[in-house]
This record gives structure tokens, C-alpha cells and sequence, in this order.
């Protein structure tokens, strides 16, 4: 059994946090044993609401539209695993006084807040753990949380108390998704929240969450989102409704916050800088660049030509060059690629043989672009609406020392009790299957191998919920089609740039 020398920290991602309003009123809860949970109103998470962090979400949830976070009891049962049953798990809350003899802190915080904010609570939650004891921490970190992480560590000044830094699918770079959401509307096409839109966009953590590298193609030039012109980063439906944010102001001031981290960073003595060790997913379509197309934002999951790591996509969330640190663009091999799509990945199993080494004598950091074993690639939103087809496309993407190019002889997936024969579409496999009933799913595939007829299996739950009301469905009056190709109507001429980080 690995011996826990360093107290570890966990940090969520975005919705990764139980929040309750005043006098312990749920505002963002579950119930315990429920396996999903839909929360109906965007007014009790509006910005101007106090809310109050109580634990981490350890149950399945969709918020609408179309949003799914992932429990985090599954990371706190493969530390017990490899570090004993004893394990002593503490969520933190500052009312309440931290055992001496703590192991693993769970730090919930408002993720409607700047990362800015959520540091100050997770350093607060450092201090209460380490004490006088003189204890490092080692913090492990998904999604948002890892943005959080890095902002207490730098311009923190939490470097000194950290011996290592995990992230899991963090966003370094920002995610095309969240610029989609933030200026056509929170959804997918076709179903676009109002009243959601209006909510998310009174967050400056989403802001943080947009691209911080040239994703958008305009004119034929890639710019980053803050240079887009006002008429593209246009105001999302009606005035009465959206409150007049000024979006390119909110992207401004959300650039800042990463030059911030950046900088701080710079400044920790070069002997003294906290171990870091990055895990991101690859081979999920995933929302990767977007384009201009008659003065309008067009996301879609086309990999940008104008960056590295074309083809390697992301975890269906955050793009593969998105979740590895600007500062290590030239050192891919420190980063370590899995197969899991986004939200599972914050419980991932496959850190644990890092923490043990950061527990005790250190190893040189290495890792590999793929991972070990083939594994499926899924194109497919984790949330489907009740009356709808589904559409599944799956590929399998062949391990580390795999180098056959051959497609599979069969493919097939089982949805709502049903199996279904998927249909080959060049390298990958495609099934639309029929309207599924309101509630979680799960989604099995398994692909035979052409070659020796073994099996790659895969998969992922599939959460189906009542469509909107339709009077909270954003009506866009121009062409919903994707980006599927390069720019050629873009507005404007736009500039070549470089990324600033």
C-alpha cells in the first residue's frame, strides 16, 4: 500500500460544486442516491444571488440545457484504493473546524465566480489543511478547477505550499464551446436557452473559459475572440431579455485573468515551480475553431489547420491543444493523452501511478501523445432531448503501439435495451436510433477488429430530458449550418495575430 506523505487537494470543475443559498436553501443540490437531476430555473444560480459551497457533486447531473457534470466519488474511492480504506476525505467548509489528521481535501467553490475568487477559497482551504504542520499539498484539479489551481499557485503566491499540480482536462487555452455558448446561445443547434444564455453570461468563469489563441477564422486569418468586431460577438436575442452585456468587454477582462496566470507564474523562482503533470482526452469530436460566415460565429468540430495537433481532437469538451500548457507547446511528451471523454476523466484512475511518485522519490516526467490500448472516440452530445433521434458516431483509435489504419468489420450499440447495427462511414460507424425515454441511459458499443475478430468496446451515459418550453428557445434568423470547412464570406478582413500566451 502507497503511503499519502503530501495532503491531497481536489478541485472541480464548473458545476463540480453543491451550492446552497441562504439558510441552506438548495440553489445547485442532489439528492443522495438520485442518479440524475435536471435543474429547471437559471434564476437561482444568477450571479447576483449569495451562494454558499457545501461539497462536491458526487451524482451524475444534467443542468439545461444540455450540460452534464459528473460525480467526483469515484476519485475519492481510487485514492482509498491505492492509499488504504482509511483514507480520512474532507469536504471543506470554512465554519467548520479541518481534522489534524486529514488526508484528502475536497474544495468546493462558486464556479460562477472568477478563477480569481476561487483562489483565495482554495487557498483558504490549503492553509486549514496544512496548519503549522508543515505539509505540502498535492492538488489534483479538473477542468475549471485546474484554471482555479494554477491562479492560487501563481499570482496566489501558493507555490511554496504546492508540491505537484494534477489537471485533468483543463482548459488551458480556453474551449471553443464556451465562446459558442456565450454569443449564439447556451445549447446545442437548434435549442438555445434564453433564459440560460442570460444566466451564463453574468459568469465570469465562462468568460474564462473561451479561447485564449487564435480559434476563429475570419477573412481567411485566424484571430483570437477579443479581436473580433462588435457585429460578430453580437448581442444574442432580444434586449429585453440579454441585459445588454457588452461580451467583447467580458472577453477582455477574462484575457487578463490568463495573462495574470501566466505572469505569475514567470515570476516563481525556477527551482521552486510545482511539479506539473497534465492529463487531456484525444479522439472525441469536439468543438475546436470556429468561423465567420456572413458577419455571424460558426462553431464547429473541424480541427484548425493553423495550430499543432491536428487530428487529435479532444475529450469532447476541451480541445486536445487546448488542455496542455501554453508554456509547454514544445514538450508534448510531459503531457499524458487518455481515452476518456471529459467528464469521467475527473475521476480517472490513470494518475494514480503519478501521485504515488510525487508521494516519494521522484521519476522524470515523460508520457505519451496516445494512450497504451485502442479505445473509442465518441461524436456525440451527452445529452439528448425526448422526441428526437440520436445520433451516434463512434471510431476506434488504435494504442500507443498500434500502427494499422484498418477499419472494423462490425460495429454495434445497445441504447435503451435495444442493440443496433452501426453503419461504416469511412473510418468511423454511425446509428441513428429512435427517440429515447426522459432519464439516464447508458451507451455500450463494441467494434470487431477486421484483422484478428477481437473487440474494442466502449462507453458513456446518455442523460434525455424534456425539450424547453418553447418560449425560452433563442429563434436565430440566419443559416445554423456547422463549421465545416475554411471561411471565405468572413466580415471584415480581420489580421493575422499570434497568440498572446
Amino acid at each position: 500500500m502507497a503511503i499519502l506523505r503530501h495532503v491531497v487537494v481536489v478541485v472541480p470543475g464548473i458545476g463540480g460544486s453543491v451550492l446552497a443559498g441562504p439558510g441552506g436553501t438548495p440553489a445547485w443540490d442532489l439528492t443522495a442516491g438520485q442518479l440524475t437531476h435536471a435543474v429547471t430555473s437559471t434564476a437561482t444560480l444568477d450571479i447576483s444571488r449569495e451562494l454558499t459551497p457545501l461539497r462536491l457533486v458526487d451524482t451524475l447531473t444534467v443542468f439545461r440545457p444540455w450540460w452534464v457534470i459528473p460525480g467526483y466519488d469515484g476519485l475519492a474511492h481510487h485514492l482509498r484504493t491505492r492509499f488504504g480504506s482509511r483514507l480520512r476525505v474532507v469536504d471543506y467548509r470554512p465554519d467548520a473546524d479541518m481534522p489534524a489528521d486529514v488526508d484528502v481535501v475536497r474544495v468546493p467553490y462558486d464556479f460562477r465566480r472568477s478563477v480569481a475568487d476561487s483562489a483565495d477559497v482554495l487557498g483558504r482551504a490549503v492553509a486549514a489543511a496544512v496548519g503549522t504542520s508543515g505539509r505540502q499539498v498535492v492538488v489534483v484539479a479538473h477542468s475549471l478547477g485546474g484554471l482555479v489551481a494554477r491562479y492560487w499557485i501563481g499570482p496566489g503566491g501558493g507555490w511554496p505550499q504546492c508540491r505537484a499540480l494534477f489537471t485533468l482536462g483543463t482548459p488551458y487555452r480556453g474551449a471553443p464551446r464556451a465562446l459558442d455558448w456565450l454569443v449564439n446561445g447556451a445549447g446545442t443547434w437548434g435549442l438555445r436557452s434564453k433564459s440560460a444564455t442570460r444566466m451564463l453570461r453574468g459568469w465570469p468563469s465562462v468568460f474564462e473559459l473561451t479561447p485564449q489563441y487564435p480559434a476563429v477564422l475570419m477573412g481567411g486569418n485566424p484571430v483570437e475572440p477579443v479581436d473580433l468586431p462588435a457585429e460578430v460577438v453580437r448581442r444574442c436575442g432580444e434586449p429585453e431579455w440579454d441585459g445588454g452585456v457588452d461580451v467583447l468587454a467580458r472577453l477582455r477582462a477574462a484575457a487578463q485573468v490568463h495573462a495574470d496566470i501566466a505572469a505569475g507564474w514567470d515570476r516563481i523562482p525556477q527551482d521552486e515551480v510545482p511539479g506539473l503533470s497534465v492529463y487531456f482526452g484525444r479522439g472525441h469530436g469536439t468543438a475546436n475553431r470556429a468561423v465567420t460566415r456572413r458577419g455571424r460565429l460558426r462553431v464547429g468540430k473541424k480541427d484548425p489547420q493553423w495550430r499543432g495537433n491536428v487530428g487529435w481532437r479532444g475529450d469532447g469538451t476541451v480541445p486536445a491543444i487546448s488542455a496542455i500548457p501554453a508554456e509547454w507547446s514544445r514538450s508534448p511528451e510531459r503531457a499524458w493523452a487518455l481515452g476518456e471523454r471529459h467528464g469521467p476523466m475527473g475521476s480517472t484512475a490513470a494518475l494514480l501511478g503519478q501521485l504515488v511518485t510525487v508521494q516519494g522519490e521522484d521519476l522524470p516526467l515523460r508520457g505519451a501523445e496516445r494512450p497504451e490500448d485502442p479505445w473509442v472516440g465518441w461524436d456525440l452530445d451527452e445529452v439528448a432531448a425526448t422526441g428526437r433521434e440520436v445520433d451516434i458516431r463512434v471510431e476506434v483509435h488504435r494504442g500507443a503501439h498500434d500502427t494499422r489504419d484498418e477499419p472494423g468489420a462490425a460495429a454495434t450499440v445497445v441504447v435503451g435495451g435495444q442493440r443496433h447495427l452501426m453503419v461504416a462511414d469511412g473510418p468511423r460507424w454511425h446509428v441513428r436510433v429512435p427517440p429515447l425515454a426522459a432519464g439516464a441511459h447508458e451507451i455500450h458499443v463494441e467494434v470487431t477488429e477486421a484483422w484478428n475478430g477481437s473487440s474494442v468496446y466502449g462507453s458513456m451515459p446518455l442523460v434525455v430530458v424534456d425539450e424547453h418550453d418553447p418560449d425560452d428557445i433563442i429563434a436565430d434568423d440566419h443559416d445554423d449550418t456547422p463549421d465545416t470547412g475554411d471561411d471565405t464570406t468572413g466580415a471584415g478582413t480581420g489580421a493575422e495575430t499570434g497568440s498572446r500566451r
